[in-house]
């Protein structure tokens, strides 16, 4: 699945209380939430109120200066899916090939649904290679307004969806074939 996200980073600046009244208003409305594992006072609750509306639960784990080692991330892994998480989201910066190699490990080492990135120009790589291994997503950009480094922008993505993944290419061209037709 690729996902596009946001033009603009927002940042929650109000307070948990009324960041979890929003979450509560939004979750009848969506198919799925995300909520980011150190929101520690609210997590529960929303995953709770998640639940009793059958709205799907995404746990996000991100370290914007840094891969942690491998035991560390399935720590991270282990402790969303106790929570409640479906599918678990890990985003990471890489700073060398060994980064790269951990993210590596944690993706196909389990049994979890996960989301695994790697953040960063080094990490580029990750955002296409991912998804052979197993992540569920991966993210591009619209327009020129990156929301974490390393991210590709659409056409670009697309571009190497339909090179690398010939089941994504032949549904891509099928629903076009298709539209023309209509």
């Amino acid at each position: 699945m690729l996902l596009f996200e946001r033009k603009k980073k927002v940042k929650w600046n109000g307070d948990e209380k009324s960041r979890f009244k929003l979450f509560k208003d939004i979750i009848p409305r969506v198919d799925a939430v995300d909520i980011e594992s150190s929101a520690i006072e609210i997590i529960d609750d929303v995953i709770l109120e998640a639940k009793n509306n059958d709205t799907h639960v995404i746990v996000s784990h991100h370290n914007f200066a840094n891969t942690p080692s491998t035991e560390e991330m399935l720590d991270v892994v282990e402790r969303a899916h106790e929570k409640g998480a479906e599918i678990i989201k890990i985003a990471t910066y890489i700073n060398d090939d060994e980064d790269i190699k951990n993210l590596t490990s944690l993706l196909t080492g389990g049994d979890k649904k996960l989301v695994v990135i790697g953040m960063g120009s080094k990490g580029t790589i990750t955002r296409l290679m991912f998804p052979a291994y197993g992540s569920l997503m991966t993210f591009c950009r619209l327009g020129q307004q990156t929301t974490a480094p390393g991210q590709l922008g659409l056409e670009e993505m697309a571009h190497h969806l339909r090179i690398y993944y010939p089941e994504y290419n032949h549904r891509v061209v099928e629903e076009n074939h298709l539209m023309e037709c209509v």
